[in-house]
């Protein structure tokens, strides 16, 4: 199967690994609409893909993802994208679900092992993805961050459920 191209996401395939980059270096790989789609596309191009053993998600430059892109850079219309992607939408399951908490319990569906190997802050969405993933590798760069609260945010990409899991409760209401 060929190797798909993306706009936000690079992809190799190297004996069986597919290492997915996060690529929107010039903003610390802010997490958009556009990522998000391709980040999903990717997935389900992994898990149906027979050469694909393992899976590892990395970022583009210093950061692994700066979570939300609400950036003055971005259009109107990202923008706008953006803040839909981050309220509740309906899925296939009936409940309400924001964009991130979907495409988080899609990784945790994976059908291949999935590594997140963190080389830079991840924040926000950089940081909830991850909890979706098998295995988590930070380098002495990465700096995680769950700042929903200090922006007066809901957690969004279902750190509520995934965080108390791996770390346990007491520690995922401190982190939260």
């Amino acid at each position: 199967m060929a190797t798909p191209q993306f706009e936000t996401v690079k992809i190799a395939l190297d004996d069986g690994i597919a290492v997915l980059t996060l690529n929107r270096p010039g903003i610390l790989n802010a997490w958009n609409t556009q990522m998000m789609m391709d980040m999903r596309a990717a997935i389900e191009w992994t898990d149906h893909d027979d050469a694909v053993r393992v899976v590892i998600v990395t970022g583009e430059g210093r950061a692994f993802c700066a979570g939300a892109d609400y950036s003055p850079s971005a259009t109107p219309e990202e923008q706008e994208a953006t803040r839909a992607m981050n309220i509740a939408s309906r899925s296939v399951d009936g409940n309400f679900r924001d964009g991130a908490g979907l495409f988080t319990l899609r990784l945790f569906d994976s059908l291949k092992p999935i590594i997140a190997a963190v080389n830079g802050p991840a924040v926000g969405a950089g940081a909830t993805i991850q909890l979706g993933m098998d295995i988590r590798l930070a380098s002495t760069e990465a700096e995680i961050g769950f700042v929903f609260v200090r922006r007066a945010a809901t957690p969004e990409g279902c750190p509520t459920w995934f965080l108390a899991r791996h770390v346990g409760l007491q520690t995922a209401f401190e982190w939260i």
